[in-house]
Formats: C-alpha cells, sequence, structure tokens
C-alpha cells in the first residue's frame, strides 16, 4: 500500500498543501520553511519562534516572537506585506478563512473584532456583539462556534445569535465509580448544508442548522475521538473499535472490533487512535502492546485491516496526503514520508 522513502528529524508543524509543503525546524527555534513538492525551497522566515502559520493560495501568513503583528508572504511576486495586528486561529484552518477573507473574531479579544482582505489587503473593521467560543463551522451562511460542551449559531448577514444549545448536558454519561460527566465535544462537521453533525465522547448528534432543532441524538456502542465524512456516512476509530454511521438517521451500520495486528509472523494488541479517512481506507495510529507505535489502514468497505508499518516509540499526530504520498509526523518531531506500493501486511 505505502512504503517508508524517507525519515527527517526535527520537523514539526507540518502542513501538506495543493501547491506546497511547510513545516518548523525545532533546531532552529520554530523557523518556517515552505518548499514546493519538487522539494524546491521557496520561502525560509527570517525570524525563528514562529508561533502559527498558515498558507492560502500562494500567501504564506505567520505570526513571530512579535505579538503584535503578521506578516504575509506572496510566494509569487515575493514580496512581504506586515499588518500590524496579531492574527489568532491561523493552525485551525479552514474555519477562520473563507473565500480569502480572514475572520478575526474571538470572545477573549471582544474589542478588536475585524475581517482581512487577503486578495487586497485591507482590514474591514467589525462593530458586533460578542461571539463566543471558537469556530466549528464557518460556511456562505452560518458560522457555528464551541465552547464548554455549548454550540452556538450565528448569521453571517449581521452576526446575530440564531441559537445555542448545551451539547455537554444533553450528551452525559456514567463514567467509572458511577459518576456522571458532561459530554465533551470532540468533532463537530456541517452535513448536507442544512445541519450540523456533533461527535461527543459516547454520543453523535445531528441539529438543524437555522434552528437548532434536534434530529437525533444516537448513543454510540463506544466512544471516538473522530470521525470522516463521505456521502451520508461517518467513518472512525479508536482504541479496539472501528465504526461507521449512517448520518442521516444516526444508525450504526457496522461495529467492528479489530483482531489482534498480524505484523512480520507476530500479534499485537493495539490501539487506534488518529485516524484519517482517504481513497477508501481510514488510516490510523496504533500504539502496540510494548510502547511501539504504528500506522495501519482499514478498508471501509470491508472493514478489514490490510496494510500496517510500525514507527518507533512516539505515537502519531498527524496524517496527511498529497498525490501519491503520504506524510506521518509523530511526537518525537519525526516526519515520515511514504510513497504509494504494493505492499500488504
Amino acid at each position: 500500500m505505502y512504503k517508508l522513502i524517507e525519515k527527517r528529524k526535527d520537523r514539526y508543524g507540518f502542513y501538506v498543501w495543493e501547491k506546497y509543503f511547510s513545516y518548523l525546524v525545532k533546531s532552529k527555534k520554530a523557523l518556517l520553511v515552505v518548499k514546493n513538492h519538487q522539494n524546491e525551497v521557496l520561502f525560509t522566515s527570517e525570524e525563528m519562534a514562529i508561533n502559527q502559520y498558515a498558507i492560502i493560495e500562494d500567501q504564506v501568513i505567520y505570526t513571530g516572537p512579535e505579538n503584535n503583528v503578521t506578516k504575509i508572504y506572496n510566494l509569487n511576486t515575493k514580496k512581504e506585506f506586515v499588518v500590524d495586528t496579531y492574527f489568532y486561529g491561523l493552525n485551525k484552518l479552514p474555519q477562520y478563512i473563507k473565500s480569502s477573507i480572514y475572520y478575526h473574531i474571538f470572545d477573549f479579544v471582544p474589542n478588536n473584532q475585524f475581517l482581512y482582505n487577503l486578495n487586497t489587503n485591507q482590514i474591514i473593521p467589525l462593530s458586533i456583539g460578542e461571539i463566543k467560543g471558537s469556530f466549528g463551522i464557518n460556511n456562505d451562511t452560518h458560522i457555528v462556534t464551541v465552547k464548554e460542551g455549548w454550540i452556538y449559531s450565528y448569521s453571517k448577514i449581521d452576526f446575530s445569535l440564531l441559537w445555542q444549545k448545551d451539547i455537554g448536558e444533553m450528551t452525559q454519561y456514567r463514567w467509572l465509580f458511577g459518576t456522571i460527566e458532561r459530554g465533551n465535544i470532540r468533532d463537530i462537521h456541517e452535513y448536507k448544508g442544512d445541519s450540523v453533525v456533533v461527535l461527543t465522547d459516547i454520543f453523535i448528534v445531528r441539529l438543524n442548522i437555522n434552528t437548532g432543532d434536534i434530529l437525533y441524538l444516537q448513543r454510540l456502542p463506544r466512544g471516538l475521538i473522530s470521525i470522516s465524512i463521505i456521502d451520508n456516512k461517518a467513518y472512525g476509530c479508536y482504541a479496539s473499535s472501528y465504526m461507521e454511521v449512517d448520518l442521516d438517521n444516526g444508525e450504526v451500520i457496522n461495529y467492528i472490533e479489530m483482531d489482534k495486528l498480524e505484523y512480520q509472523g507476530e500479534k499485537y494488541d493495539a490501539e487506534m487512535g488518529l485516524n484519517r479517512l482517504y481513497a477508501g481506507y481510514l488510516y490510523h495510529g496504533m500504539r502496540l502492546e510494548g510502547g511501539v507505535f504504528a500506522i495501519g489502514a482499514i478498508n471501509i468497505e470491508t472493514g478489514i485491516r490490510e496494510w500496517a508499518n510500525v514507527l518507533g516509540a512516539h505515537s502519531v499526530l498527524e496524517i496527511q496526503f498529497h498525490q501519491n504520498r503520504m506524510y506521518i509526523a509523530d511526537s518525537g518531531r519525526n516526519l515520515y514520508i511514504y510513497e504509494k506500493s504494493n505492499t500488504t501486511l
């Protein structure tokens, strides 16, 4: 399926974009490097200690050690523009940027709300009420935010509050020793343009995006940490469980307790974690017995794990894809680059 072609140390904060590849270098105290997919260096930040960054179309947007400015570098013109304010939320794209407009709307800086046009480099001041929480969804008509188990839906026309729901209260569950815990929001997705799908510790909830009406609230057979969506199905895995959910009605249509991982003639207990859906497979990080970490792939048509590869002593933090390559980042600041192949278990 994939074979390892390169391992780079001292790399973190990496992203794979359509035209570019970027990362921070730890030994250089968070120096930002941007390359094209031919591995040519296109940009290296003069500053170290880069706090956060993003690439939108051909523009590198980043904040450095000075907390009062943001720099925007155009990879085509090779010109840099300095904005006299700090852009938050760059590491949470695409929620805070929509159609080349950056939304500087944060409840911890309520007196400094504005829009920024990345095409014209113009600030558009806003005079609106409080927007609670962090962005979960930012579409053409709504901004949906999340904070401490609550969901808030705002109109894109005048930023007025349309509805709010205490999802944490709705999705309480009994934990160890009989304690009752509030549900934590783990993932949120727009669905079919008219609704919001929310994943909590052990529930999946669908709400009308205009009214907040509950369309269903379904308890899952086991918790998930995230879901990936294709058409009307959500896919996820956690610990030893793999699951598929029909998002139209919340019904669990496939639930599998995975067998032990068979790898190079040995069998291992494997706990699945972070996962990404790509080209018909749910790729996932695993912790194997003995403290070794690996990457695996489940065929979503069959629910069978068809491929795995051992990484090392650090857990998987990110999985990204571009064309025939897969990129894995781990907690030891290692970057693994895989290329498509015919390898299997």
